[in-house]
This record gives structure tokens, C-alpha cells and sequence, in this order.
């Protein structure tokens, strides 16, 4: 369950009603980049929470020939806690949807300002046929778009600096994961985890397919 407190409360407008029209009696409480929903379910001790958030994109990005995955680490209020006051977590590259654009142009925008990874859309592959998977379904309406893609050094500016747009606060550094540290790799984040080990199938298929290829 979401708690959220001292928040601004304000009637439920037509226009929110016809965007989260579950036909039972609501009201929004917060209304900023999320919004947060109060349902009132018949017989339930306490009203039902619910963030409404865009959706996202998350990409791993790989490098075949020199053998290495791309992850990106910042600073995350939300994970901040006593041994990691600074909230630091590794992610992979990601963004949500705060322009119109489709998933492959976010991940190609994302890719170029959290990672200096220039890409074109037709590079990206994308996990589950292309459609976005609920993240926490019990109190939040994102879901998020999984890819891969593979890179090579002349796509990947070679300069170590700061990443992320300095307007909106971000401060990124990449981070180099060697595949043969990938099936040990403990990972902070649900979404890494689930592309490592995609990215370690995708891998294994390549190698068996090698091995069958030699023999022929």
C-alpha cells in the first residue's frame, strides 16, 4: 500500500473522472507529474491508493565484441536510506514518458543523455512483443517498456563524465559490467535483473548456435 501525507486535496474533475472511470467514488488528493487516487471500496476499512504515472522505457545496451554491459548509476531520494544516505542505485539507461513520442524514440533520447549511446530506433530490441509490463500493479498504473541493444565502440562517446540533462537535476555515471560478472551481478533494481538475465539467455543461444555452426 502507498501512504502519502500532507497531501493537497481536491475534488475529482470531469476530465480525471473520464481518465480513471472504474465506477466506484474517487477523489484526487494529489494532482502534480503523478496523480494520487483515493477509491472508496465498499466494505474496506480504508480507501484504496492508487499513483497514476506514465509510462516508461528501460534499455540494457551491450557490447558484443569488447564483451561488456552498460549500466548507469545515480543518486535516488526514494532509495536514500542510513547506509546510503545519497539513495545511489545502479539502473539501467530509462525514462518516462513526459513528451509524445513512442517507446524506441524515448529509449534513442534516453540513450544519448543518460549514457552518450547514439542509436536509431531500428537498432533496439524489444522484450515481450513490444508491450509495456506492470511494474507494482497493487498501487501504481506504470507500466514499462524492456529492450536491449546492442552497440559497438564508435557508437559510445569514449569520454567518462557527468550524464543525465543538468536542469533536471540528474547526475549519472556509467558503469562497465564485464559479461563474465553479469550471472554474479546482484542487482538493486527489478529491471536490471530481469534484462541481465535475458541478456545472459540471448548470450547462451549465441554460443550453443557457434558451437552447432562448428560442428557442421
Amino acid at each position: 500500500m502507498c501512504s502519502f501525507t500532507n497531501v493537497q486535496q481536491s475534488t475529482t474533475t470531469q476530465k480525471e473522472k473520464k481518465m480513471f472511470d472504474h465506477g466506484m467514488p474517487s477523489k484526487i488528493v494529489w494532482n502534480g507529474f503523478y496523480k494520487v487516487e483515493l477509491i472508496e471500496i465498499p466494505g474496506a476499512p480504508h480507501p484504496l491508493e492508487i499513483i497514476h504515472a506514465t509510462d516508461s522505457v528501460s534499455v540494457l545496451f551491450y557490447n558484443l565484441a569488447e564483451r561488456y554491459a552498460l549500466l548507469v548509476r545515480q543518486p535516488r531520494i526514494a532509495m536514500a536510506t542510513d547506509k546510503n544516505p545519497e539513495g545511489m542505485i545502479t539502473e539501467t539507461v530509462a525514462g518516462r514518458f513526459d513528451l509524445k513520442i513512442g517507446a524506441r524514440g524515448l529509449i534513442v533520447k534516453e540513450a544519448l543523455e543518460e549514457a552518450g549511446v547514439e542509436i536509431t530506433e531500428g537498432q533496439i530490441e524489444m522484450l515481450n512483443n513490444g508491450q509495456p509490463m506492470a511494474l507494482t500493479a497493487g498501487c501504481s498504473t506504470e507500466k514499462a517498456y524492456l529492450a536491449i541493444c546492442e552497440i559497438n565502440a564508435t557508437m559510445i562517446e569514449a569520454q567518462e563524465r557527468v550524464f543525465g540533462v543538468k536542469d533536471e537535476g540528474e547526475e549519472i555515471e556509467r558503469i562497465f559490467i564485464p559479461f563474465a560478472d553479469l550471472e554474479e551481478y546482484v542487482c538493486e533494481d527489478l529491471r536490471v535483473f530481469t534484462l541481465i538475465q535475458y541478456l545472459l539467455s540471448k548470450l547462451t543461444t549465441k554460443a550453443i548456435t557457434r558451437l552447432i555452426d562448428d560442428v557442421v
